[in-house]
């Protein structure tokens, strides 16, 4: 029963095109060779990267200057196109980037604060780009603005 109700929500994530999806849970239970079957049955065009099988490629990520970079330096990593709004990037075993994840679990949880980050346009993901942009949407402001958000 449980795992039908994952399968129908990995499913509808890939059907629905959505941005992100972040599963976790114990370890060894068999998260991502569901979510890697069910990317099989949809018959997807998905990367999946494993940061613990591949630690090579937690350099790709952490110097990477942009999102098309990033894009491009995986393509190069992997020798496989990554095509914009088709493939899918299945990252597991991120617990490398556990703190950044967590630490904005709330915000990322709403719809209409995920929509109005990603109309920043932000080029370049920081910590400290991304914690702009959070309080940016949380100020309800539609440019990324320091001198403003801090006197609000």
């Amino acid at each position: 029963m449980l795992k039908r109700h994952l399968e129908t929500a990995i499913n509808s994530w890939i059907t629905e095109g959505r941005n992100a999806m972040l599963v976790s849970g114990a370890r060894q239970v068999g998260k991502t060779y569901l979510i890697r079957n069910c990317l099989k049955q949809k018959n997807a065009d998905y990367i999946e990267i494993n940061f613990i099988k591949n630690p090579e490629l937690v350099a790709v990520f952490e110097n990477s200057k942009s999102t098309e970079d990033l894009k491009i330096s995986i393509s190069a990593s992997l020798n496989r196109s990554l095509t914009e709004g088709q493939t899918i990037l299945f990252l597991d075993e991120v617990q490398e980037y556990k703190d950044i994840v967590s630490k904005y679990s709330g915000f990322w949880n709403a719809a209409s604060r995920i929509n109005a980050f990603k109309a920043l346009n932000i080029q370049e993901y920081t910590n400290t780009n991304i914690e702009m942009g959070i309080l940016t949407v949380l100020a309800k402001e539609k440019t990324i603005n320091f001198d403003y958000i801090v006197r609000k």
